[in-house]
C-alpha cells in the first residue's frame, strides 16, 4: 500500500491567506532585484527586475478576487507604471542584439544603415534603471501592507482552500493559452502572437510559486521554456520589423527631399550620387534578413505549439494534471477531518 501524502500546508489554507503569503515571497524577490539597478556593472539587473515585476502582477491578477479587499485598482495602476518605466530601455537592449547578430550577413554598405538605426534605437532609450527603481521604492511599501492583512467577517468560517482556488486559476489560464495559440494564423499575425506570449507568461508565473507545494508543476514550468522563447524571440523581430518599418518611410522621404535639391542645383549626376548615399538600401536588406529570422521562428512554433500541436497538447495535459493533484490532496485531507474530529478528547 502506498503511503498517504500529506497535502502541502499552502493548499490547506484559506485562499486569500494562500495568495498573500506566495505574493509576499515574490514581492521579496522584486525587492531583491530592485536593490540590483543601482549597480551599473549588473548587466542582469535590469531584464531580473523587470522578470520579478512580471510574476508580481502575473500572480496578483490571477488572484484578483482573494486580493481585492487590500490590493485595489490604484496599487495595480502604480505597479504597472514601474514597469513601464523600463520597456523602451529593455527593447533598445534587445533590438540592438538582434542587429548585432543580422549585420554580420550583411554587405558593409549595408551595415552602416543598420548601425544607424541601432544607433537612434539606443538614443531614443534613456537608462531607466534609477527611475524605476525610486517608483519601485515608493510603492513596495504600500504593497507591503496590502498583503499582510485581509478581511472576514466576525462569525465567518473558512472560505475554502486554497488548493480549489489554485486549480480553478490554472485551469483559467490554461484555457486562456490554448484559445490564444489556436488563434495564430501566420508568421506575420503580431497581434494574436503577442496576446499568446502574454498568456504563456502569465500561466508560467502562475505555476512557478506552486513547484513546492505541486512538485508536478515543475514539468510544465520546463515544458514552457520553449514556447515562451520561441514566442519572445518572435515578438522581439516583430517590434524590430516596425522600427525597421519607420526607419524606411522616413529615409525615402529625407532620400526624395535630398534628391530633389540635389537634382535641381547639381544635375542629374548629383541625385544619382545622393541616392547612393541613402539609408534604404541597407535598411532593405535588414528587413528580409528581420523576415527569414520571423520565418525560422515560426516553423517550430507552427509545428510543435499552433493548431492543437503536440507540445501544446503535452503541455496542457500536464497542466490539468497540476490542477487535478491539488483538488485531489485537498479533497483527501477534507475526507479525513470529519473522522479525526470525532475522536474522543
Amino acid at each position: 500500500m502506498l503511503p498517504r501524502v500529506r497535502p502541502h500546508p499552502l493548499l490547506s489554507r484559506e485562499p486569500a491567506e494562500a495568495v498573500r503569503l506566495v505574493a509576499q515571497g515574490l514581492l521579496a524577490q522584486a525587492e531583491a532585484a530592485a536593490a540590483r539597478l543601482a549597480d551599473a556593472e549588473d548587466a542582469e539587473a535590469l531584464h531580473d527586475f523587470r522578470v520579478a515585476m512580471r510574476r508580481v502582477r502575473s500572480w496578483l491578477r490571477s488572484f484578483e478576487p482573494e486580493l481585492a479587499d487590500t490590493v485595489g485598482k490604484k496599487l495595480r495602476k502604480k505597479l504597472r507604471g514601474v514597469v513601464a518605466l523600463t520597456g523602451e530601455g529593455r527593447d533598445a537592449e534587445v533590438l540592438h542584439g538582434i542587429i548585432a547578430a543580422e549585420r554580420e550577413a550583411l554587405s558593409p554598405a549595408h551595415r552602416r544603415s543598420a548601425d544607424a538605426l541601432a544607433r537612434r534605437i539606443a538614443a531614443g532609450a534613456a537608462d531607466p534603471r534609477l527611475p524605476a527603481a525610486q517608483a519601485f521604492a515608493a510603492v513596495a511599501p504600500a504593497l507591503a501592507d496590502a498583503l499582510a492583512r485581509y478581511q472576514r467577517r466576525v462569525g465567518r468560517g473558512r472560505t475554502g482552500r486554497f488548493g480549489d482556488a489554485g486549480a480553478a486559476a490554472i485551469r483559467r489560464q490554461g484555457g486562456a493559452l490554448a484559445e490564444a495559440l489556436a488563434a495564430v494564423q501566420g508568421p506575420d499575425d503580431v497581434e494574436r502572437a503577442h496576446r499568446a506570449r502574454i498568456e504563456a507568461k502569465r500561466l508560467r508565473y502562475l505555476l512557478e510559486p506552486l513547484r513546492d507545494a505541486v512538485p508536478a508543476a515543475a514539468a510544465p514550468v520546463t515544458a514552457m521554456k520553449g514556447l515562451q522563447d520561441l514566442l519572445g524571440d518572435l515578438h522581439d523581430v516583430h517590434v524590430l520589423s516596425a522600427r525597421v518599418a519607420e526607419a524606411l518611410a522616413a529615409a525615402a522621404a529625407e532620400a526624395a527631399l535630398a534628391q530633389h535639391a540635389a537634382l535641381h542645383t547639381g544635375g542629374d549626376g548629383a541625385a544619382r550620387a545622393v541616392g547612393r548615399r541613402s539609408d534604404r538600401p541597407g535598411l532593405a536588406a535588414l528587413d528580409r534578413r528581420l523576415r527569414l529570422r520571423r520565418d525560422g521562428l515560426h516553423g517550430p512554433l507552427a509545428t510543435d505549439w499552433l493548431g492543437g500541436g503536440p507540445r501544446a497538447q503535452a503541455l496542457l495535459a500536464a497542466v490539468e494534471q497540476v490542477a487535478a493533484g491539488m483538488e485531489r490532496r485537498v479533497a483527501g485531507r477534507k475526507a479525513r477531518r470529519p473522522r479525526a474530529a470525532g475522536r474522543p478528547g
